[in-house]
């Protein structure tokens, strides 16, 4: 084990994350059970359920636990001065924050170094990290040579930037890239444009995060850098929810620290095996704020059965940004990429719904005439025979608040559900 991982705490979650992986999670039940029963002795909004049975515990969402507020949190952290503090990014115009205790956050590192180990990053690899780097997530300088970290912001990644990357890349053989997958695949773009040859920059691995990756994107880019490319999902609440393997796109659960369940887009039922439904998470360790069932917004489709739910095989995108078909059929980020993907001479693209029958599909690139028509039939498919698709051809889509590229957006007027979440109208 690395030095940088021999701190107690971090190193007793680490070997108990191993251990879990080994025994394929028979010990689960047990943590589940534990965070239960804490939850009804300590937290006083889950105080008047009898039994420690996940079913009777409801499903929670963001507005809920802002509602409630301290009712949410455990009684024995509330005067504790070392509590960690997260929060979501509100980028559906909901942002919550969760207060994390030592243990937790030991957990969270932990997480992250058995998965990345696990893939090939080791601790003390040197990476490039692209992402939204606003005020909450910047790190001193000092801290940067640390961690052997250049931080890279997706507001400033234009040409220049992108050039100097490439000469970095060239004198630090073996470095990791990791950033949203819309960053990456942009990188890419560039250096095909400028026809240089991306596997003399010598990277070692690549994960992206954040935002969509889908299957023949990492295969374009595990061919252009000759490397392995993961995808890996998380949030700022719960820390590593699910990551690839090599060459594949089935993401695996973190089963040692989350308990997951997909219930149906309409109830709080479990969905069939292959069906699409709301991620709900169960995080196992954090007792400062236990966060159980927690709807965290996301959708996505999985093979395994209710309770024994260890894979994804395909993640939907946020509930929020789903746009609908003209006879009212959800349609998600997934789907329109399907559809995108084939045409290798678009670069960039969003679908925006303006109304319940008429979209526009900004782009950039070059489409031509028969392209345009296989592309306007494939999304009449998806969308409807009667949407009404203007095509729009840009020098430039703007990226969203958070630094990501958003492939599809809802303009549709919307209203809010009893759970407080936006749906069209």
């Amino acid at each position: 084990m690395t030095d940088a991982i021999q701190h107690s705490a971090v190193r007793k979650q680490y070997e108990d994350i191993l251990n879990i992986q080994k025994q394929e999670g028979n010990s689960l039940n047990i943590y589940l059970r534990k965070i239960l029963e804490y939850a009804i002795c300590n937290v006083p909004f889950y105080e008047q359920i009898s039994t420690p049975e996940l079913h009777k515990f409801p499903v929670m969402s963001k507005i809920t636990y802002k509602e409630q507020g301290q009712r949410c949190r455990s009684r024995e952290y509330l005067e504790n001065k070392k509590l960690y503090i997260a929060s979501t990014s509100g980028s559906t115009g909901t942002p919550l924050i969760v207060y994390q205790d030592a243990n937790k956050k030991a957990r969270m590192r932990a997480d992250l170094i058995a998965a990345h180990e696990a893939v090939g990053w080791n601790l003390g690899d040197h990476y490039i990290f692209i992402r939204n780097w606003v005020s909450n997530y910047k790190q001193s300088t000092l801290k940067n040579i640390a961690q052997n970290v250049v931080n890279i912001s997706v507001t400033e990644f234009g040409e220049e930037k992108k050039e100097w990357l490439c000469l970095h890349l060239q004198k630090k053989t073996g470095s990791i890239i990791f950033g949203y997958a819309s960053s990456v695949c942009d990188f890419l773009n560039y250096i095909r444009k400028k026809k240089i040859n991306a596997r003399e920059l010598k990277v070692k691995l690549i994960i992206c995060d954040s935002d969509e990756l889908t299957s023949v994107n990492r295969k374009l880019l595990e061919e252009a850098f000759g490397c392995i490319v993961i995808n890996r999902y998380d949030n700022e609440e719960n820390g590593l929810l699910a990551i690839s393997s090599p060459y594949k796109d089935t993401l695996m659960v973190n089963y040692p620290s989350i308990y997951v369940e997909l219930l149906k887009l309409d109830s709080d039922e479990h969905v069939e095996p292959g069906e699409m439904g709301r991620v709900v998470v169960t995080d196992l360790f954090n007792r400062a704020m236990p966060l159980i069932r927690y709807d965290i917004g996301d959708l996505a489709i999985s093979p395994d059965p209710a309770g024994k739910i260890r894979t994804f095989s395909s993640l939907n995108g946020r509930r929020a940004d789903c746009i609908y078909s003209t006879d009212g059929k959800i349609i998600s980020a997934v789907a329109i990429s399907s559809i995108t993907e084939i045409f290798d001479t678009i670069m960039r693209y969003q679908l925006i719904q303006i109304s319940k029958t008429c979209f526009e599909f900004h782009y950039i690139g070059e489409i031509s005439e028969r392209n345009m028509l296989e592309l306007s039939n494939r999304l009449h498919t998806a969308l409807g025979s009667k949407a009404e698709i203007r095509y729009i051809e840009e020098y430039n889509i703007p990226l969203e608040k958070s630094g990501k590229a958003k492939t599809i957006v809802n303009a549709v007027k919307k209203e809010k559900n009893r759970n407080g979440e936006s749906y069209s109208i």
